[in-house]
């Protein structure tokens, strides 16, 4: 299995040769490629527990979903933990469908 690095936007230098090379602003902090009886993969967006998800982070988790991927935005690293759990148990996450 190969490894994969989400370019958050903290890395501003590799940001920038990324966004050059094609990267596209939105993509979700978290990926497990790991498919569950359900889903092809996991997306996660992490927020603070009082943050806000941008228009784009929205747009592409509603493109992943309609892509039989479960992408979800969590607020606070529990509720991520939660989700987590849930998706390797094969448990549809009740926020799925909140995105």
């Amino acid at each position: 299995m190969s490894n994969h690095r989400i370019i958050t936007q903290s890395d501003n230098v590799q940001a920038e040769y990324m966004k050059k090379q094609g990267l596209v602003a939105g993509m979700p902090d978290l990926m497990i490629a790991i498919p569950n009886k359900i889903y092809h993969g996991l997306f996660i967006e992490l927020k603070a527990i009082n943050g806000k998800a941008a228009a784009n982070q929205k747009s592409i988790a509603t493109h992943l979903n309609n892509k039989n991927y479960l992408a979800l935005i969590c607020y606070g690293w529990l509720e991520a933990k939660a989700q987590i759990e849930k998706y390797m148990k094969n448990i549809i996450p009740l926020s799925a469908v909140a995105i």
